[in-house]
């Protein structure tokens, strides 16, 4: 799921996933950090994202437990889009690759998206050469910002088209 492939055949029926001891879990949050880029969402945002989904897109629900094991919310989400776009300008984006192979990516250290690229519009995606990164739009950022969910942090990602040469 962390890189965008379906999962949803081998999902487990009662999937759960245990809070770590370094957080406490008193107050829940919107969108919940994790060690394994997952995007984990609560059912309102889960509930906003699937209705303004225009690609591919899981929602594996799953019980969140306390440190003791017992449920503490079955109220949460793992939101998978599903496979990643070629999207970047790859002329200003600087991808680094294995020297073995160029078809390798070793890291992306900075993004700058090709609009062109992006068809339809979506609101939700992931990067080829970085899968475990989630993209949202301006619209999907304004729905967020709106109904004022919490424990979200965006940075914006330039956009410069291709220029075609004559």
């Amino acid at each position: 799921m962390v890189y965008g492939i379906k999962a949803a055949d081998i999902y487990p029926e009662n999937a759960t996933i245990q809070m770590s001891s370094y957080r406490s879990g008193l107050k829940l949050l919107s969108l919940l950090g994790n060690t394994t880029s997952y995007l984990i969402v609560d059912s309102k945002m889960k509930n906003i994202i699937e209705s303004n989904s225009n690609v591919e897109i899981e929602y594996l629900g799953f019980d969140l437990l306390d440190l003791e094991g017992r449920v503490h919310s079955d109220d949460y989400f793992i939101v998978n889009p599903i496979g990643a776009r070629e999207c970047l300008n790859h002329d200003l984006s600087e991808v680094e690759y294995f020297e073995e192979d160029r078809n390798e990516v070793v890291d992306v250290h900075r993004f700058v998206l090709d609009p062109s690229k992006l068809e339809d519009e979506p609101i939700l995606f992931r990067i080829k050469e970085e899968p475990t990164e989630y993209v949202i739009s301006e619209a999907l950022l304004r729905i967020l910002r709106d109904e004022k969910f919490t424990n979200i942090f965006v940075e914006e990602i330039e956009q410069v088209e291709v220029k075609t040469r004559s």
